[in-house]
């Protein structure tokens, strides 16, 4: 089963749960390793912030979740849940160990009758077959949504497809590129005006890095025009206090620094 969002994905699953219908083990594919943060932080705000049932298994980066860890969420969830259910994130399920899966497995096996596990994968072939044949295969339509983008947008997307998960209709990356190849740049940014300023910014990082890997030189530029946003963005995210107007200018004038970069 495929879902447009992460949103509507969990949506799916409580009405499920409400039904009595879900079922306990679910594998979701097609989620870059570096996307799966974002999709475990959708999913739990899907929930009420004080829930105690949600429990996200701790791994480091590129690294299986430790056996350890599984035992410690097996062990929680052997519990009654404060609700109805516990809900169980397991990222990266394609790099689980065989002994970390073994812990795993005899809890799909014989599983507690309140707890769904959702676990994450780029690739759910590479997922060992004990795991994935006792889970319901999901889908998000990340690659779906990549594949509507031009050839342009898609260099940007394929390193930066957190956009496609937050608010792909705008794909503010793709605009600010746009951006920085028009004369007036200060009348083009006017487009963004209604834009939320912090993702304005964060885009824009995002570009700053596209650029990056692929310029060899002026390097220690980049970094330096990336380091002025950052620290516009720390300061809207921390006090809110920026307006529209004098962050488009900031934009611009950005802007202008990274084509005069590239025409270098």
């Amino acid at each position: 089963m495929k879902f447009e969002t992460v949103e509507s994905m969990i949506a799916h699953l409580k009405d499920l749960e409400e039904r009595q219908y879900v079922s306990n083990a679910y594998l979701l594919g097609g989620v870059p390793p570096g996307y799966q943060n974002i999709c475990i932080d959708l999913v739990v705000k899907q929930f009420p912030q004080d829930c105690q049932d949600v429990h996200v298994a701790s791994a480091d980066p590129g690294k299986s979740i430790p056996v350890d860890e599984v035992r410690r969420i097996i062990d929680r969830v052997s519990r009654k849940p404060v609700g109805r259910t516990h809900w169980v994130l397991l990222p990266s399920a394609d790099l689980m160990s065989s002994s970390a899966a073994n812990a795993l497995l005899k809890t799909l096996e014989e599983p507690p009758g309140q707890a769904v596990f959702i676990a994450f994968s780029s690739n759910v072939k590479q997922v060992l077959q004990t795991i994935r044949s006792r889970c319901q295969v999901l889908e998000l339509k990340l690659n779906t949504a990549l594949n509507t983008c031009s050839p342009d947008e898609q260099r940007f997307y394929q390193i930066c497809s957190t956009e496609l998960l937050y608010h792909k209709d705008q794909r503010y990356i793709v605009k600010l590129h746009q951006a920085v190849l028009e004369k007036n740049k200060l009348e083009f940014v006017q487009c963004f005006k209604d834009a939320d300023i912090v993702q304005l910014l964060q885009a824009l990082l995002q570009l700053i890095v596209v650029y990056v890997f692929e310029n060899k030189a002026g390097k220690k530029q980049y970094v330096m025009i990336y380091d002025e946003v950052l620290s516009l963005l720390k300061m809207q995210t921390k006090y809110s206090i920026l307006n529209s107007s004098l962050v488009l200018d900031r934009v611009a004038l950005w802007l202008s620094n990274l084509d005069q970069l590239a025409s270098e």
